[in-house]
């Protein structure tokens, strides 16, 4: 065979496998432009949030712009590069993604901010409670996944057009985990296709402001949680969420509560003027403690604390989990409560916490921004709050109980009621007993903290050293 024969085969040879090609790559493109999707085919539903970027040089401001919802627009754009970590590096922190809208008027009025927290399934409690207090709100909520932040800003944007004390007086910040990769997108895959999906939202962005809790909750669910997030939620970072709200907050005085504690309407200006007096500006060190009560759902909101003592008398109200666990409020002695100061008057100190009583108290209170922060070194369920309160008495806080003002948590808890049956039941009992472990050691190092400070007083007094063997 010559030379050109040969040559002459291999073009042929050439030319066959690129028709080959060119035959082969138009019919793949003729099928993808004109098959139709079938109905049981997963549809791409997925909304770009935003790139998520932590380092400020990097940002795409440009990209960034281009947060939505289904082109919508009714997400708000989440500033991604200005997170900031805690110090465990567990969550990233997005501080005053919504603000108040009389913020800065309130804060000039105001030296008290009512601090509290909350996951998705409990901001609803907010309107109620901002409502009551009608003072400055400063609210960290935690999600898990990017349909929440969705979910978050339908919420948020309904409360605002229906709620002008929840628009003007609440103020939010939001927390992550840390595990959330770094590109999120919001999967509404629960949707059957784009379509619903789009007439999801403008459906409920155009809920009337009569629309009742349980309404909105079952349209949240829709685009809610999924496994991983479970997981995530499982390890709620509570004490983490209330030092965000309430190093939020700016104010000199904190009240830091659970989000679904209600106090008694005005409490804010009642208690701003108890703040201002003379009592309480000479007392250093200072926590004072607003009783909390569990109310039985089907009572009204009581007028006064003489009929709430008569609800608690009819077993129709009783102190906050006494049912639960007595020894964590049993230091606030609300039987002396109770017989003092019935009538309407301003508020003032009833008396002093029982201290043999305090060992895991863990109350609800008023106190300055300096008293020790909550330990972060809990997560999830137990011993979150009382570890605070043991660390303040260690550094020598006062607990006192105020009347005749008072807060209400809605129905009657006992230790069935308050555990959602199921896995949860099972997480928070493993939970607790992690957090007791570490509450027993906690607990060691603030004994030794105490014995040191003792050391110090002392020498700086005797010029020597105490022998503790003694003691």
């Amino acid at each position: 065979m010559t030379v050109r024969t040969y040559t002459k085969l291999h073009l042929i040879v050439y030319l066959a496998i690129f028709t080959v090609c060119i035959v082969t790559l138009k019919a793949i493109l003729h099928k993808s432009t004109s098959e139709p999707r079938r109905r049981n085919e997963s549809p791409n539903l997925e909304i770009e949030i935003s790139d998520f970027r932590v380092e400020e040089q990097s940002v795409d401001f440009e990209e960034q712009t281009e947060v939505s919802l289904i082109d919508t627009g009714f997400v708000k754009e989440l500033p991604f590069y200005r997170a900031r970590l805690d110090r465990r590096r567990l969550i990233k922190i997005y501080d005053w993604v919504w603000t108040g809208e009389r913020w800065d008027e309130l804060l000039s009025s105001f030296s008290i901010c009512l601090s509290t927290q909350g996951s998705m399934d409990r901001i609803m409690s907010v309107p109620e409670l901002v409502e009551a207090w009608r003072g400055p709100v400063s609210l960290a909520v935690y999600i898990t996944n990017p349909n929440e932040w969705v979910g978050l800003n339908l919420l948020v944007n309904h409360y605002r057009k229906c709620h002008p004390l929840f628009r003007d007086y609440v103020s939010i910040h939001l927390a992550i985990p840390v595990q959330i990769e770094n590109t999120w997108t919001a999967d509404l895959q629960q949707l059957e296709d784009e379509e619903e999906a789009e007439k999801f939202v403008t459906s409920f962005t155009n809920l009337p402001c009569t629309t009742s809790d349980k309404v909105l909750q079952h349209m949240i669910k829709k685009i809610q949680a999924n496994e991983d997030s479970k997981l995530l939620m499982e390890n709620y970072p509570q004490n983490h969420m209330r030092n965000i709200a309430e190093k939020a907050c700016g104010t000199e005085w904190t009240f830091s509560t659970d989000i679904d504690i209600i106090p008694r309407p005005d409490s804010a200006t009642l208690l701003q003027d108890f703040i201002l007096t003379d009592y309480v500006q000479e007392c250093q060190q200072c926590a004072f403690v607003v009783p909390t009560f569990e109310l039985d759902i089907k009572q009204s909101y009581p007028a006064s604390k003489k009929e709430l003592v008569q609800l608690w008398n009819s077993s129709l109200a009783q102190p906050f989990h006494f049912d639960v666990f007595l020894k964590a409020h049993n230091a606030t002695n609300y039987k002396r409560w109770a017989r003092t100061n019935l009538g309407e008057e301003p508020i003032k100190v009833s008396h002093k916490a029982t201290r043999k009583y305090m060992q895991y108290y863990e109350p609800f209170y008023i106190s300055p921004s300096n008293i020790p922060e909550f330990q972060e070194r809990f997560i999830g369920y137990g011993f979150t709050r009382s570890s605070q309160t043991q660390e303040a008495l260690t550094e020598g806080w006062k607990f006192q109980v105020l009347t005749p003002v008072f807060a209400i948590h809605w129905g009657l808890q006992n230790r069935e009621t308050l555990i959602n049956p199921g896995n949860e039941k099972i997480i928070r009992r493993r939970q607790t007993f992690f957090n007791r472990r570490i509450f027993k050691r906690f607990m060691i190092e603030l004994e030794l903290r105490r014995k040191l400070k003792q050391e110090a007083n002392y020498e700086e007094k005797h010029g020597t050293t105490p022998d503790f063997s003694k003691y």
